[in-house]
């Protein structure tokens, strides 16, 4: 019987092989995508720059992704940190003056390295919006975009805008040192809201959550109340404040809702939910999903301390 390689029994020069190979097949794809597409390129995931297949070898140009990417236009910026952070294929809508874009980006392992497969379509109103005219285009696609990152329950942000946006909050953060605080909220006890009072009452207080989290951060700048599914919901704080002040902003949020009574056949039913607070320059982390898992390690800390608190 033949028993299959894995990757840590191959020798070095078995791994070249599958590198090459694989480096083939990656520059026989982009070159179909650069038929298809306005533009299709490999960008390499840290130097941030243009990489060309010669042959057997992946050369990193001089060239900076920013200048074949229409992103570099948007105040929101690159997507391509994201995708590799979190492993997964992201994608955005650019309106850029009379223009719009769609840009995909998917990371791929290459050899040793990690690099994005970047795509670019400047989509054509006429055949993508059913018009001529630049302006209406433009506006059905800002009408598009923005129920598209709208959460159609609650009517907070959704999992969308957060994936749109966390890879250039965290390199903003960490460029800038400006603090960046998330907030993992958990509602305590939610499964027994669906089975006691059925899902339509559990619907109610999911968006008792979401009224109570704009409550509590109105009128602060650069915070986003997000459902990110299901009883998931963040709040993503970019504008600097130190953790221990955001931890305070949200032992604020878990009173309000504590405050909040739903009634069900004629009686006070009450909520109370559970918190953890990551923060990037604080917490030393560099990429979304290390902030993510510094918040969930507060919020077990904050169930475990007996719930209805914040740490």
């Amino acid at each position: 019987m033949r028993i299959a390689k894995t990757r840590s029994s191959l020798s070095l020069a078995e791994e070249k092989e599958i590198g090459k190979e694989n480096m083939g097949r990656l520059n026989e794809k982009v070159k179909i995508l650069e038929e298809i597409f306005s533009r299709a390129f490999i960008v390499e995931g840290v130097s941030k720059r243009i990489t060309e297949i010669d042959g057997e070898e992946i050369k990193v140009t001089t060239r900076e992704c920013r200048r074949d990417c229409p992103l570099s236009l948007d105040d929101t910026g690159c997507i391509c940190k994201d995708a590799i952070s979190t492993g997964s294929t992201r994608q955005k809508l650019l309106i850029s003056g009379k223009d719009a874009y769609f840009v995909i980006s998917k990371p791929v392992n290459v050899g040793n390295g990690i690099y994005n497969v970047v795509i670019v379509d400047k989509l054509n109103a006429e055949f993508a919006f059913g018009t001529t005219d630049i302006g209406s285009a433009v506006k059905q696609i800002t009408d598009i975009s923005s129920s598209l990152v709208i959460d159609q329950l609650t009517r907070i942000y959704n999992r969308k805008f957060l994936d749109d946006n966390s890879g250039y909050w965290i390199e903003s953060a960490i460029k800038n040192q400006i603090e960046m605080c998330l907030c993992s909220i958990d509602i305590d006890n939610f499964k027994r809201f669906n089975d006691s009072y059925g899902h339509d009452f559990g619907d109610k207080v999911l968006s008792t959550l979401a009224r109570s989290m704009e409550e509590a951060i109105d009128g602060m700048t650069g915070t986003y109340p997000i459902r990110v599914g299901g009883d998931e919901f963040l709040i993503i704080c970019t504008n600097g404040m130190y953790k221990k002040r955001f931890i305070g902003a949200m032992g604020k949020l878990c009173s309000i809702v504590q405050g909040k009574r739903l009634m069900y056949d004629n009686k006070p039913v009450g909520i109370t939910i559970s918190a953890g607070v990551g923060a990037v320059i604080e917490d030393g982390v560099s990429t979304y999903k290390e902030l993510y898992e510094s918040a969930d390690k507060a919020l077990y800390a904050a169930k475990k301390a007996g719930k209805n608190c914040v740490r």
